[in-house]
């Protein structure tokens, strides 16, 4: 099976699995195509070396099959009736066969979501003026999304976001090629995203901490402390549109080309949910776990493709950085942490950041001139 019918699937699932598109292909193409996904993902002789769903012979269902019926409910949040419909199977046969490829794609995740090794600085930021050498050290950046949850009734209360809808509060990190390096997805709608990555770095011995002396950037729902680059409270921002940052203060300058920056991760999330229609909502009732299942396979799933196919129409649609998105505004106070530093040390990476805006000003005023 050659590669590059592995990627062709991988890449095209959501138009393929649309009821029109996959009336234009043979069944000779579309058992072509689902044979190399599976392969590609599943089989023993792998390229990617792992069997991550294990096979049984006896079973009536291949594992092609099995992964068929996953994207099609995850791309097009299709129901578990319809599904078995187009299938010919019971529902029964479907939620068990789903339930061991979204198995499958979380024990892949743990492959494929993970930072890449690299000291190099990044060539969005080593070759832009409008970053370089301030964020030289930036290494991605790191924010929470809501994704849309169905749970029983007398947990409701937990999961009701600011929004008043039911989900879980998803938080990622991203690096600048719009790759999830980490994703801790479970935690109850009301949850503070700042309280959410207290508690990952406190527990997860998994969180990718950032190298000494890197960052990531965050938006003002986190605070700042080392290894974690707010913006300035108060600083407005420049929208697109509104000029090249002409009569900016340092504070304002900085927050500006922060924000741009910054909304990678923003970027990754609206991929991920124009992908993956389930993420969407509502959800149909499941156990949590499997919801979280979900949303870890779709980040894996989102990171093969942007490994294989970096130019499909979705990535592409979301690769301007100057992409406005929709902020919660009015966010709720901090929770009280306990720093995992120390005063100085944040007064330190504080001063840090003042003597960065300072020097990005001057540049600015000196191209300007």
């Amino acid at each position: 099976m050659q590669a590059s019918s592995y990627f062709s699937f991988m890449a095209n699932f959501n138009p393929y699995f649309a009821s029109s598109s996959s009336a234009s292909r043979s069944e000779e193409d579309e058992e072509i195509i689902l044979n190399a996904a599976a392969m590609l993902l599943f089989s023993p002789e792998a390229e990617l070396g792992n069997n991550y769903v294990p096979q049984n012979p006896h079973k009536h269902v291949s594992i092609e099959e099995s992964l068929a019926m996953t994207l099609v409910m995850l791309s097009h949040s299709t129901r578990t009736r319809v599904v078995a419909e187009r299938f010919q199977h019971s529902t029964e046969t479907i939620h068990r066969n789903v339930a061991e490829v979204l198995l499958g794609l979380c024990r892949f995740a743990q492959r494929i979501i993970k930072p890449k090794q690299s000291d190099e600085v990044h060539p969005k930021i080593r070759y832009s003026t409008k970053y370089y050498p301030w964020f030289k050290d930036c290494i991605g950046a790191l924010d929470g999304t809501h994704i849309s949850a169905t749970v029983p009734a007398h947990e409701q209360m937990a999961y009701t976001n600011r929004h008043g809808n039911q989900s879980q509060n998803v938080l990622a990190v991203c690096d600048h090629d719009m790759r999830f390096i980490y994703v801790y997805a479970g935690w109850e709608g009301s949850a503070h995203d700042a309280r959410v990555l207290e508690h990952a770095m406190r527990m997860h011995t998994d969180f990718p901490f950032p190298p000494q002396g890197k960052f990531y950037l965050v938006d003002a729902a986190y605070k700042m402390v080392p290894g974690f680059l707010a913006p300035f409270k108060g600083g407005r921002n420049v929208r697109v549109g509104q000029g090249r940052g002409r009569g900016q203060g340092p504070k304002e300058l900085f927050n500006t080309r922060h924000s741009q920056l910054r909304n990678v991760i923003e970027r990754s999330f609206g991929v991920l949910k124009q992908r993956f229609a389930y993420l969407r909502g509502p959800v149909p009732y499941s156990y949590m776990q499997t919801q979280i299942n979900v949303v870890i396979a779709c980040c894996a799933l989102h990171n093969f493709l942007r490994e294989i196919q970096p130019s499909d129409d979705h990535f592409m649609m979301y690769e301007q950085e100057d992409m406005q998105f929709e902020g919660e505004c009015g966010a709720p106070p901090y929770p009280q942490i306990q720093p995992l530093t120390s005063p100085q040390e944040i007064e330190e990476w504080k001063g840090m950041r003042d003597e960065m805006a300072n020097q990005m000003h001057a540049a600015s005023r000196r191209r300007r001139h």
